[in-house]
């Protein structure tokens, strides 16, 4: 759990079924995101002015073909045009507008190619592929969070900068260290990184989210 507007972490909790793993899978696990990847990518869209909130999208009978091989809606009563706020409410596999380089720009600027910096030891460093040595499907399947591992503290970060206005905060657990007398020797502020998406398009994407 993670305060949106500071990366102030208020809560972890891990669990694994081997007793003996000491790894905390918050920080040292990779995962395929999945679904909740997907307003990543519709903010990157919204935020380089290709669509808006309401551009409609004809999905067919649900399913693209791309490199030969058929990308399908993951409900099937995802049919005919939608808007871009029924694409993240159905969540809805079909759409393409990036070009490889862009895609992966966006994945930096979100801080999914680098450790987030948390005060946790041994952050697993993200596994990279340049966008020069993707396949053709791969933009496509990270596109609804296939294709692509990241740690769990990275994908609620680069989420936070979805809804908080746009801006990608440094993770922190330790808020401050005093010593035997309450002085405080060591403070956690929150970090900036770096601004990802404008406002407004924050604002929508709270909104699309919200319904």
């Amino acid at each position: 759990i993670m305060d949106p507007n500071s990366g102030k972490i208020l809560a972890v909790a891990t669990f694994s079924k081997d007793k003996d793993l000491l790894r905390n899978n918050i920080f040292q696990s990779q995962y395929e995101p999945g679904s909740i990847f997907k307003p990543l990518i519709v903010a990157a869209a919204m935020n380089e002015g290709f669509i808006t909130a309401n551009t409609q999208f004809n999905v067919g009978d649900g399913r693209i073909v791309r490199f030969k091989k058929t990308i399908r809606e993951s409900s099937r009563s995802t049919r005919g045009v939608i808007t871009t706020r029924e694409v993240v409410m159905k969540s809805s596999n079909v759409s393409d507008y990036f070009t490889d380089a862009l895609f992966e720009e966006y994945l930096k600027k979100f801080g999914l190619y680098d450790k987030t910096g948390v005060d946790f030891p041994n952050e697993l460093k993200p596994y990279t592929t340049p966008h020069e040595n993707w396949d053709g499907l791969k933009k496509n399947n990270m596109a609804f969070g296939q294709g692509i591992a990241i740690t769990p503290i990275q994908m609620i970060t680069a989420f936070s900068a979805v809804v908080n206005g746009g801006t990608l905060y440094k993770p922190y657990l330790v808020e401050k260290i005093t010593d035997g007398e309450g002085i405080v020797i060591r403070r956690n502020t929150p970090t900036v990184v770096r601004k990802v998406i404008s406002e407004s398009v924050s604002e929508s994407m709270r909104s699309i989210l919200a319904d």
